[in-house]
C-alpha cells in the first residue's frame, strides 16, 4: 500500500513526538503505580491488624472478667448463697456476658447464671467431655466459633483456674455476645471510606460484616483467593488484586485474630480488610489522564508541525505531481509556480524547463509526423494510379486481349500481376494508416449481425487457404447472437487482416479455427491456428506499425506489418478489445470482443 508524503510526515511527527515522551513517562508511571499499590496494601495491613487487635483486646478483657470467679476459691466456693450472689454480680457487671458458668475440677457445672432466664439445678450440665474442659485440663484458653441463638451471634470463652501447684481447681465458661465484632468492623469500614473490613471463620463463613444480612445468611466466602490462602497458611496474608463476591476488583489483606491471655491463644477467626482498586489507584488514574493529555498535546503539536511542513513542501510537490501526470497524458503546456526559496523551488524550475523541452519536442514530432503523413499520402496516391493502370494492362494481356501468349510469357506476367497486387494492397494499407493517424478513417455504424459477415469472409479466404493446403473452419455459436452496432466494411477489413495472417503463417496440412461465442454483454471472436507462433519476447510489439516477428519475415518476406495495427484500431473503435496468445512453433490465438450494448 502506497502512503502519501503528507501521511508519512504526520506519522513520523507523531512517532518522534510520542516515543520519547512515552519512554520518559512510562517508567515513572509504573514506579508510581507500584508505590500506590504498596501504600494501599500497607493501609489494608494496618486496618486489618488494628481491627484484629481491638477484637483480641476485647476477648482478653472478657477472659479477665471471667477469671474473677477465682474470688470464690477455698471455702467461699462451698457457700451456695454467696457463690450465687458473686456469679450473678459478675454476670451483670460485664454487659457482654450472656451466660456464666463455674465448672468443678471433674467437669460438672456447680453454678450457672443467665442474663435472660432462670437456671434451675436440673439445668446444670456435665461438661467433662466438652472442648472447653479438655482445653482447660491441657492448660490452654478456649474460644469457640460464632453461633446464633434466636438471631443473636454468640461465642464461648473458657479458661481454667489453677492452684499454686498448677493443678486444675475449676473452669469458668462464659457465653459472650458477638455483636461487638459486628460493631468493630462496621466502624472500621466507615472510617476506611474506600473499602471495608469483615471477619470469617476457618471454614470461610462470614461471622462479622458491615452488612448484617451477610452475617445472618452465613455467607460462604471460602472461594475468595485471600480466604483460601488464609485457610492454607493462617498467618498475615497480603494478596494481589482479586475480585470479591460483588465482582469488584479489590486489594486485600488478611490476618488471624490471636488473644494474648496466658500465652497466645489462636481464635477461629480472620480479619480481612479490602479496598476497591479504583479507589486505591485513583491517583494513578489521575497521572494516567495527565499522561494521556500530554500525549494528546504532543500528538496535536506533531500533527500541526507536520501539516505546516507539508504545506511548505508537500503541496508544491503535489502541484508538480499533478502537472507531471498531465504531461504524461500528453499535455506539455503545463507549468508550475512555486515560491519557497529552497530546493523545491529549484525542482519546480527544473520541471518547467523539462516541460518546455518536451513541448518543443512534441511540436517537432508533430511536424515530422505531419510531413511523414503527407509524404505517405502523396506517395501512396502517386503510386496508386500507375499501379492500377499496370494492373489492368497486365490483366488484359493475361486475358489474351492483345493476342495469345506462350506459357513462359504467361507465367512471367502472372508473377508480375501478383507483385502488382501486393503493391496495391501495401498502398491501400498505407492510405488507411494515414487516415487513422489523421482522424479521417471515418466510421458509419449500423445494426448488423456478425455471424453472416464472418461466414462470408471465411468463404472468400478459404480459396487462398485451400491453395496453401490449410484447413479453414468456422464454428458457429449454438446460441442466437444479438445484433450489434458496427461498420461492416471496416469490420471486414479487420477480420480479413487477422484471418489472412493466420492462413499465411500456417504450414500446409495445418488448421485455422474461427469460433464465435456470447459472454455477458459482448461477443467473443476467437481465431486459432497451428502456425509458426510468435516469440515470447516480441508479443508486446505486435500491434505497432510496420512490426513483423523475425520468424514471420523468414516465412513471408513481403509483408507490410500494418494489418494488426489497422485491425486493433478498428476493433477498439467498435468498443471492443483485442489480444493475442502464442507459443512459438506451435500455435497462435487471436481474441477480440464486440460489445452488444453499444449504441
Amino acid at each position: 500500500m502506497q502512503l502519501r508524503l503528507r501521511t508519512k510526515l504526520i506519522l513520523f511527527g507523531l512517532l518522534f513526538a510520542i516515543l520519547p515522551l512515552g519512554a520518559a513517562m512510562s517508567p515513572s508511571v509504573l514506579r508510581f503505580y507500584d508505590t500506590q499499590r504498596n501504600v494501599a496494601l500497607e493501609r489494608q495491613s494496618r486496618i486489618a491488624n488494628s481491627t484484629a487487635q481491638e477484637i483480641a483486646h476485647f476477648l482478653a478483657t472478657q477472659f479477665l472478667h471471667a477469671q474473677e470467679v477465682a474470688l470464690l476459691q477455698g471455702e467461699l466456693i462451698q457457700d451456695e448463697v454467696l457463690r450465687s450472689i458473686v456469679m450473678e454480680r459478675l454476670l451483670f457487671k460485664n454487659v457482654s456476658f450472656v451466660d456464666l458458668s463455674l465448672i468443678s475440677a471433674d467437669g460438672q457445672e456447680i453454678e450457672r447464671k443467665h442474663r435472660y432466664r432462670t437456671i434451675r439445678e436440673d439445668d446444670l450440665r456435665d461438661l467433662s467431655a466438652s472442648e472447653v474442659f479438655q482445653a482447660a485440663r491441657q492448660g490452654t484458653a478456649y474460644v469457640s466459633d460464632v453461633y446464633f441463638d434466636q438471631g443473636r451471634p454468640l461465642f464461648l470463652i473458657g479458661a481454667g483456674i489453677y492452684n499454686r501447684s498448677n493443678e486444675l481447681q475449676s473452669v469458668t465458661l462464659a457465653e459472650v455476645d458477638a455483636r461487638i465484632m459486628q460493631r468493630v468492623v462496621s466502624e472500621t469500614t466507615i472510617a476506611q471510606g474506600g473499602g471495608r473490613a469483615y471477619i470469617v471463620n476457618t471454614d470461610g463463613i462470614v461471622v462479622a460484616h458491615p452488612d448484617i444480612s451477610t452475617v445472618l445468611a452465613q455467607r460462604d466466602f471460602s472461594f475468595l483467593p485471600i480466604v483460601e490462602a488464609l485457610k492454607q497458611t493462617p498467618v498475615e496474608m497480603p494478596a494481589n488484586q482479586y475480585r470479591n463476591e460483588l465482582g469488584e476488583n479489590v486489594l486485600g489483606f488478611g490476618v488471624p485474630i490471636v488473644v494474648q491471655f496466658d500465652g497466645s491463644t489462636r481464635t477461629p477467626w480472620y480479619v480481612i480488610a479490602e479496598e476497591n482498586a479504583s479507589f486505591a489507584f485513583r491517583h494513578v488514574k489521575e497521572v494516567l489522564w495527565f499522561s494521556l493529555v500530554a500525549f494528546a498535546l504532543a500528538g496535536a503539536l506533531a500533527v500541526g508541525g507536520a501539516l505546516f511542513v507539508s504545506r511548505r513542501i508537500v503541496r508544491p510537490i503535489e502541484t508538480i505531481q499533478r502537472s507531471a501526470i498531465r504531461i504524461g497524458k500528453g499535455d506539455f503546456g503545463q507549468r508550475v509556480t512555486v515560491h519557497t526559496h529552497d530546493e523545491v523551488e529549484e525542482l519546480a524550475r527544473g520541471f518547467n524547463q523539462m516541460a518546455e523541452r518536451l513541448q518543443e519536442g512534441k511540436e517537432r514530432n508533430e511536424q515530422i509526423s505531419r510531413i511523414k503523413s503527407e509524404f505517405l499520402s502523396i506517395t501512396a496516391h502517386q503510386l496508386r494510379t500507375p499501379l492500377s493502370a499496370l494492373k489492368w494492362a497486365l490483366y488484359m494481356v493475361l486475358e489474351g486481349d492483345t493476342g495469345p501468349l506462350k506459357k513462359a510469357q504467361k507465367e512471367l506476367l502472372e508473377k508480375g500481376y501478383k507483385s502488382n497486387e501486393r503493391m496495391i494492397a501495401l498502398v491501400n494499407d498505407l492510405l488507411d494508416v494515414v487516415r487513422i493517424e489523421e482522424g479521417r478513417f471515418d466510421y458509419k455504424f449500423a445494426e448488423g449481425s456478425i455471424a453472416p459477415i464472418i461466414e462470408d469472409i471465411v468463404r472468400e479466404i478459404k480459396i487462398i487457404a485451400d491453395q496453401g493446403g490449410v484447413q479453414l473452419l468456422f464454428h458457429k455459436s449454438s446460441h442466437r447472437l444479438p445484433m450489434v452496432a458496427l461498420d461492416e466494411s471496416k469490420f471486414r477489413l479487420a477480420l480479413s487482416n487477422i484471418l489472412m495472417n493466420a492462413v499465411r503463417y500456417t504450414s500446409p496440412k495445418g488448421r485455422v479455427d474461427i469460433e464465435l461465442t456470447l459472454h455477458d454483454h459482448e461477443i467473443l471472436v476467437l481465431v486459432k491456428d497451428t502456425g509458426i507462433g510468435i516469440p515470447r519476447e516480441q508479443l508486446g510489439r505486435l500491434f505497432t506499425k510496420f512490426f513483423r516477428a523475425g520468424n514471420a519475415i523468414r516465412v513471408q518476406p513481403d509483408g507490410s506489418g500494418l494489418g494488426l495495427f489497422i485491425a486493433k484500431n478498428i476493433i477498439e473503435k467498435h468498443g471492443g478489445k483485442i489480444w493475442i496468445e502464442s507459443e512459438e512453433g506451435k500455435r497462435t490465438t487471436v481474441y477480440f470482443t464486440i460489445p452488444t450494448s453499444r449504441k
